[in-house]
């Protein structure tokens, strides 16, 4: 998958002509700006300076007409930057903080994990904190109420849900 946009010339979309390109989205801000210049130097109307992103792919819907290429930038850093987190759930998590550097100090600074389910987290949590305990194997653990244990952890925590079935999980 390829994360991209469509910059298009605003001069030549003012007077009625559609005038663009899908660029690469990248985490250098130069190379990108090196094609919007491109496409405003083959603009049919003269001395073309404006230009706007139309449409994107693969990217939050945080980026918009006149986001920037720093945002398209800044999110393609936390692709990279987090490589085990599955593009369309990165996607839902700067969505859900309104933009990449919300989500960048979110992931930074209170990130737990991205689970398969917010029980599987709670359930691990559990067992570890019976293990510390050295609660594994009594008559306690076995009697241990997982589900009250997660309804209680989750009003504890931030829980993103994500499109894909996941959750990521941060700290409040």
């Amino acid at each position: 998958m390829t994360s991209r946009i469509y910059v298009a010339c605003l001069a030549a979309y003012n007077n009625g002509i559609l005038h663009g390109r899908w660029i690469n989205a990248s985490r250098d801000t130069e190379a990108m700006q090196q094609e919007v210049r491109a496409v405003l130097a083959s603009s049919p109307v003269p001395d073309a300076e404006e230009w706007a992103i139309h449409d994107t792919e693969d990217l939050p819907n945080t980026i918009g007409e006149f986001s920037g290429l720093e945002a398209v930038a800044s999110f393609m850093e936390l692709v990279e930057d987090y490589p085990w987190i599955d593009l369309y759930d990165l996607i839902d998590i700067v969505q859900e903080v309104d933009g990449p550097d919300e989500a960048r100090e979110l992931l930074e600074d209170r990130l737990i994990g991205v689970y398969d389910s917010f029980r599987d987290y709670a359930d691990e949590f559990a067992d570890e904190q019976l293990a510390a305990l050295g609660q594994q194997d009594t008559l306690a653990a076995r009697y241990f109420d997982y589900e009250a244990f997660a309804r209680d952890l989750r009003m504890d925590l931030n829980v993103i849900d994500l499109k894909s079935g996941r959750v990521a999980i941060f700290h409040a």
